[in-house]
């Protein structure tokens, strides 16, 4: 009987610089304790099967050969226009399955010529800005390369997971998968062919107690059209503010290392008028932060935004937690800057 290989990563929260960071500006992010897993056995077929319990939903994924085919051709041409809306067109009518696809990537560039049986559970909410997909693509490239006795490094699963992430978001940065699999807080900037990414637990204070995390409601639209949203702003009011958007990042990082409240505040504050301004928060997100605002505290979107979750901090926890309760939200407390991706068990 094949081993089962099982493998984790946590899922991600932007505390500052998201859309900015595509654009090679510099962002801070915390990976959580929330967690993706994934569990693969090799098969002697050419079939890939796979079952996702996804919190209580559970489904099972379909096959896709012929159309990640056609899917994969019209990615290349994408990624060459850096214009992804034919494909975005193509998932509307022909959904494609995630775990499939990224499954089926990881077996590619493993050169590997069977299939295996995959089983994912995650705790990570889809389609929230926290990751879900970076953790998939780093579990599963993972736990596939371990079960067909590829000991591959960090960097290689790392740039592994990071094509997955572009077939699902189109021009990502990279910081997201980066965060899943190295964990800790990260200081990622986009500078290709070689990014920079930094682990900086010893200059941000670990523990983030004040921080709470706050879910919106659900996305309608995918990470790649909402950075294709801000793609399509005119340029010179884009430019300018995405060089807001990376000042304030590099603030942060001083004020985080001073435990200096009030400029952190204000700095999540000045973030989130940016966003607005390029358009990816929503009425939901305007209204709750505003109300963070007026009790003097710090609230922004995390993540590519249009719904999703909204990053919250002051230094009175109670008074901020009685606040988002007024708003009719539910604070949700996550442990910050947890361990990156790992093996949980092989049988």
């Amino acid at each position: 009987m094949m081993a089962t290989v099982v493998a984790s990563a946590p899922g991600k929260v932007h505390l500052i610089g998201e859309h900015s960071v595509v654009y090679g500006e510099p962002a801070i992010i915390a990976a959580i304790s929330l967690r993706c897993t994934v569990s693969a056995t090799r098969s002697e077929s050419m079939r890939i099967w796979g079952r996702e319990l996804h919190q209580t939903l559970e489904a099972t994924p379909r096959e896709w050969a012929t159309s990640l085919e056609q899917a994969c051709a019209i990615h290349r041409s994408c990624m060459q226009s850096k214009n992804f809306r034919p494909l975005f067109d193509l998932m509307k009518k022909k959904p494609m399955n995630l775990p499939l696809v990224a499954s089926a990537l990881v077996l590619e560039k493993l050169s590997v010529r069977t299939g295996a049986n995959i089983k994912i559970r995650s705790d990570i909410p889809i389609g929230s800005g926290l990751g879900s997909s970076a953790a998939l693509a780093v579990s599963m490239a993972k736990a596939l390369s371990t079960a067909y006795c590829y000991e591959l490094s960090s960097d290689e699963i790392n740039r592994i997971a990071f094509e997955i992430e572009q077939f699902n978001h189109g021009t990502p940065s990279g910081g997201d998968n980066s965060t899943c699999c190295l964990g800790g807080l990260i200081w990622f900037e986009k500078r290709p062919p070689v990014n920079i990414i930094r682990q900086v637990e010893g200059a941000i204070p670990g523990n983030l107690s004040n921080f709470l995390l706050v879910q919106t409601r659900k996305r309608e639209k995918k990470t790649g059209q909402l950075l294709q949203i801000v793609r399509d702003l005119p340029e010179d009011f884009r430019v300018v503010r995405v060089k807001i958007l990376g000042r304030v990042t590099g603030e942060m990082f001083g004020a985080l290392g001073r435990k200096d409240a009030a400029t952190i505040k204000r700095l999540m504050n000045e973030a989130q008028q940016v966003l607005a301004e390029l358009r990816v928060s929503t009425v939901e997100i305007d209204q709750l932060t505003e109300a963070i605002r007026r009790i003097g505290g710090g609230a922004k979107l995390s993540g590519a935004g249009g719904g999703g979750f909204v990053i919250c901090f002051h230094e009175d926890r109670k008074r901020l937690e009685e606040t988002i309760r007024g708003m009719g939200y539910s604070p949700c407390e996550v442990q910050l800057g947890v361990k990156g991706v790992r093996l949980e068990a092989s049988a």
